[in-house]
């Protein structure tokens, strides 16, 4: 059985639900996957899955831009910066 931590920052599937990291804040897993659905990431602090995945991902399946790019859901560079994953998703 894979163990995951699990957040849904858009649980009733509105296109409105923000998953939140205050900065000085760390969202740490020991051996486990992070997985995250929301509409839009608002990640200050940082987010530590270590060697396991990290997925984001958005309830209506929308686009996901990174860095630069723009999408429904934008994960700056910035942002990107406070994730550690083995794997991102």
């Amino acid at each position: 059985m894979t163990q995951c931590t699990a957040s849904n920052g858009d649980a009733n599937g509105s296109g409105t639900g923000v998953f939140k990291v205050n900065s000085n804040v760390t969202v740490a897993t020991v051996k486990q996957a992070i997985t995250i659905v929301a509409q839009d990431l608002d990640l200050a602090g940082k987010l530590n899955s270590g060697s396991k995945t990290t997925t984001i991902s958005t309830k209506q399946v929308e686009t996901i831009g990174l860095g630069n790019a723009v999408g429904n859901m934008t994960i700056d560079l910035s942002e990107l910066a406070n994730i550690k994953a083995g794997t991102l998703v």
